[in-house]
């Protein structure tokens, strides 16, 4: 369960760049909650595999180190909407991929193409030839065309925040804004396009894959061979919780580790709700005939018997079910209560 030190090259990483300098990258929804600034996670988590080598053969490279582009990490090229939207430091990525393919056992077949330089200083001195070598046009158009551009100036001043206004409206996110407003080039990457999703059970190295910021020598993970034998919740809660900080502080990974939770408890408790029955005997035989058969889903179904498998996942019927009953029966025992306190 030892960890090794996140070194600098690393820790100065933000989300987006920990994304691309990964193997695989867990897509999943965040949602912010109406009250108290938390965020749930929608629907199921995807892990999908990148190429690393596609990243850095995308990302510009340039004589300056101080180049920072903006970045629109999508699941497909094609899709209006992004994934994630941030500023991405361009040399900080390949200082991450160098001591990644140095000490990270995951990366070794990564690799890096040092040769092709993208100078951009070039392209700017060759578009500065093209503007010098084209005529002036006459002083009409010269003087129009500087009207314009006052009016255009002055609509721009009170579109912005009520600059002339008794009011003042700002956006919800100023950051985004502001990048929208005074950017102009954005480079769309979908690392994943065309490829397949890991299982997220059965890829016994997708953490590692997932989060090389966090395991910066590869592990060792939950998969790792151990002298007395954990459990997956048991493992989540350790790192979680470890005076180390570092899993607590990431978003990602917490929602990461609480669908790996929810799903280990789904599947293995698939074959148990199937193979009581509810007391019928033609429900106590699982095969894939009987899932096939709408009747015996049916029978399933009016038995309850396709929903007690979720009694360990929190916000399901069977979960608050559960809760219901222990309520009535502490109610029973202690009497009724005389503050009665709900906390969400």
């Amino acid at each position: 369960m030892h960890l090794s030190e996140i070194p600098a090259e690393l820790k100065c990483l933000n989300s987006l760049e920990q994304h691309l300098i990964a193997r695989h990258i867990p897509f999943m929804k965040l949602l912010c909650l109406p009250r108290g600034r938390q965020r749930a996670c929608h629907g199921p988590c995807v892990s999908v595999p990148i190429n690393n080598t596609d990243v850095t053969n995308i990302l510009p490279r340039n004589e300056c180190d101080d180049k920072m582009i903006r970045v629109k990490l999508k699941r497909k090229l094609t899709y209006k909407g992004h994934y994630e939207y941030m500023f991405v430091h361009t040399d900080r990525v390949r200082n991450a991929l160098r001591y990644l393919l140095a000490n990270n056992k995951w990366y070794d077949d990564v690799t890096l193409n040092n040769e092709w330089v993208n100078t951009l200083n070039g392209t700017d001195h060759l578009d500065a030839e093209e503007k010098s070598t084209q005529q002036p046009a006459d002083n009409s158009d010269n003087e129009n065309t500087h009207e314009e551009q006052e009016e255009e100036d002055l609509t721009y001043i009170k579109d912005q925040g009520g600059l002339l206004s008794d009011t003042s409206l700002q956006p919800v996110d100023v950051g985004t804004e502001i990048i929208d407003q005074n950017f102009q080039d954005i480079l769309n990457m979908a690392p994943g396009e065309g490829n397949s999703p890991v299982r997220l059970l059965y890829d016994k190295t997708n953490e590692a894959k997932c989060f090389p910021v966090l395991f910066p020598s590869g592990g060792p993970t939950f998969n790792e061979q151990r002298e007395s034998r954990i459990t997956l919740s048991r493992y989540l809660n350790t790192r979680i919780m470890n005076a180390d900080g570092r899993f607590a502080r990431n978003t990602d990974y917490i929602f990461y580790a609480q669908y790996m939770s929810e799903v280990q408890q789904v599947v293995s408790s698939v074959s148990m709700a199937l193979g009581k029955g509810g007391g019928n005997p033609s429900l106590r035989e699982a095969s894939p005939q009987m899932l096939l058969d709408s009747d015996s889903i049916g029978k399933i179904l009016r038995n309850n018997e396709g929903y007690k498998f979720l009694r360990g996942i929190r916000g399901t019927p069977p979960y608050w079910m559960s809760v219901q009953k222990d309520l009535f029966a502490m109610i029973r025992q202690l009497s009724i209560p005389t503050f009665f306190c709900k906390f969400q």
